[in-house]
């Protein structure tokens, strides 16, 4: 697994961001979604709406204490409600500061389950280019 070669004190920080992460309901930052046979992850957090990335773009996903947060383009945002929760799960990678310490050239990339989303609305592919 990727995330093995974490030292300790960075495996008990992935625990307990990890267990934060996931008692997060519904479609959380990070998390991916499935617009016709592309898949993209959630990007920002609205409360009755998500955004996501561009088709094609990256970006960078922060794991906090209890949150992701993503630096990069948005698309279009999708009300949750067109939103249903799929069988599949989806890694994705995130990162944080080795250790607790936020320093240059000290970010950490670790790998987490993410849920996978599929949209059921008329939102589609024009709204993400």
């Amino acid at each position: 697994m990727k995330n093995d070669d974490l030292n300790d004190k960075n495996k008990v920080i992935l625990v307990a961001r990890e267990l934060a992460f996931n008692a997060i309901p519904g479609p959380r930052v990070g998390d991916f979604y499935i617009n016709e046979d592309t898949y993209s992850r959630f990007t920002h957090d609205w409360g009755d709406t998500i955004q996501g990335q561009y088709v094609g773009t990256n970006g960078s996903f922060y794991l906090g204490d209890g949150y992701a947060s993503y630096s990069g383009g948005l698309s279009p945002a999708i009300n949750k409600t067109d939103l249903e929760l799929t069988d599949e799960v989806k890694e994705g990678v995130f990162w944080f500061f080795s250790e607790n310490m936020a320093m240059a050239h000290n970010g950490i990339n670790v790998w987490l389950k993410c849920r996978v989303f599929k949209i059921k609305g008329e939102w589609n592919a024009k709204n993400n280019n």
